[in-house]
């Protein structure tokens, strides 16, 4: 029996927020590779985006988000930049637009990940 791949966790930055509301309620409205030393606005937040067995993302705040709530927004697909795919592991990746369940800072996120 073959042991399944550990997950990879990359440090990035969120800007809460929802596109459809000029980056305000709770969602994600940017995502930039790297954890800030500083906050970059009210709205940034420190986070981990980890890869799960079954082809979703993790998303794990590391801080207090401005806004909060048992749903996380994700008004339009969000393509991951270059480096963020690659230091997951992946050529490519999506997280899909929809509305993800959201609890004890966590969420699992749908994602098209190409390897």
């Amino acid at each position: 029996m073959s042991k399944a791949a550990a997950a990879i966790r990359i440090s990035i930055t969120l800007t809460i927020g929802r596109a459809s509301k000029g980056c305000r309620g709770f969602g994600i409205c940017k995502i930039s590779i790297g954890a800030s030393k500083v906050s970059v606005n009210e709205r940034s937040v420190n986070a981990e985006l980890s890869t799960a067995a079954d082809g979703k993302l993790q998303l794990t705040l590391l801080g207090k988000a401005p806004e909060e709530g048992r749903t996380l927004f994700i008004d339009q697909d969000i393509p991951l930049s270059p480096e963020i795919a690659k230091k997951l592991g992946v050529k490519n990746g999506t997280i899909q637009r929809g509305e993800y369940a959201f609890s004890g800072g966590k969420s699992l996120l749908n994602a098209r990940l190409a390897k």
